[in-house]
C-alpha cells in the first residue's frame, strides 16, 4: 500500500513540473525606477519560474526539482539609461513567473507574476517597477483628551517582509501577508509606550485605526516617502 501511495505521489510531482514549449516565445518589457521616480540603469533583470515545489506526506516535507536559486531562466537583460529593458523569453506551462532584479549592492527584488498578465501574443509588459527603500518610522501618541482609558491602535503598512504580486496589470500585496503587515499596540495603559517604531517600504502609505474616547472610529493615513519618518497622533 505504501508503494502504491508513493507511486501516486511521484506521478503527481512529475505532472506538476513546468515544461518548456519549444514552439512558443514570449516578450518581456518594463522600466525600473527608484523611489524618487528616477530611472535605474545597468540592472540585471531576469524572468524565471521556480522549479521547487513542496509537498507534505506522512508529516514530512518533500521537495521536488531543484532549489530556488536554480530556477528555469526564461530570459534576461540589462536596463538602459532610461531604466528600460526588453527581451525575448522562452515560454513554459507554469502558472507563476518571477521577475528578479539584481542590484550592485547584492540587493535583490523579486516580483511574482500571474500567467494571466501575459497578453494573447505572450507579451508581458509591466509599465513600471519601483525599487522601494526601507523607512524607519516612529509614531508618537499624545493624550490631549485627558482620558484614562486604554486604547488599542491598529497599524497597517507595507512591511519589509511582504512580497508583491503583479496580477491583472496591477501590483498587489501577497495575500499571505494580509495579517503580517498589521501591528496592534495598546496606548494609554499602565506601562505602555507612548510611541512605537516599525520598518516599512517607501513610497507607501501607513494607515492608523483606533476608536476615540467618544466611540468614534478614527482612520488616519500618512505617506511614507523618506528613509526616516515621524508622525504624531493626538487622542
Amino acid at each position: 500500500m505504501k508503494k502504491l501511495i508513493l507511486l501516486i505521489l511521484v506521478s503527481l510531482l512529475v505532472s506538476c513540473e513546468a515544461r518548456l514549449d519549444n514552439d512558443k516565445r514570449g516578450f518581456f518589457k518594463t522600466r525600473v525606477v527608484n523611489a524618487s521616480g528616477a530611472p535605474m540603469d545597468n540592472l540585471k533583470v531576469k524572468l524565471t519560474t521556480f522549479r521547487t515545489n513542496d509537498f507534505r506526506f506522512s508529516n514530512q516535507n518533500i521537495s521536488k526539482f531543484s532549489p530556488a536559486d536554480e530556477d528555469f531562466l526564461l530570459g534576461q537583460g540589462m536596463t538602459d539609461a532610461n531604466g528600460e529593458v526588453s527581451f525575448l523569453t522562452l515560454y513554459d506551462t507554469n502558472f507563476r513567473y518571477y521577475v528578479t532584479i539584481e542590484m550592485s549592492n547584492e540587493e535583490v527584488r523579486v516580483i511574482e507574476v500571474d500567467e494571466t498578465s501575459f497578453d494573447e501574443d505572450l507579451t508581458l509588459e509591466i509599465e513600471e517597477i519601483v525599487i522601494r527603500k526601507v523607512s524607519q518610522i516612529i509614531i508618537d501618541f499624545e493624550n490631549v483628551s485627558g482620558t484614562t482609558d486604554p486604547i488599542e491602535v491598529r497599524l497597517n503598512y507595507f512591511a519589509t517582509f511582504c512580497n508583491e504580486f503583479y496580477i491583472n496589470d496591477e501590483f498587489v500585496i501577497d495575500e499571505f501577508c494580509e495579517f503580517s503587515d498589521e501591528s496592534r499596540v495598546t496606548i494609554n495603559a499602565e506601562n505602555s509606550d507612548e510611541s512605537t517604531q516599525l520598518l516599512a517600504f517607501f513610497p507607501s502609505i501607513i494607515s492608523i485605526d483606533y476608536t476615540d474616547t467618544e466611540g468614534n472610529d478614527i482612520t488616519q493615513e500618512f505617506p511614507v516617502n523618506n528613509p526616516e519618518e515621524r508622525y504624531e497622533i493626538n487622542y
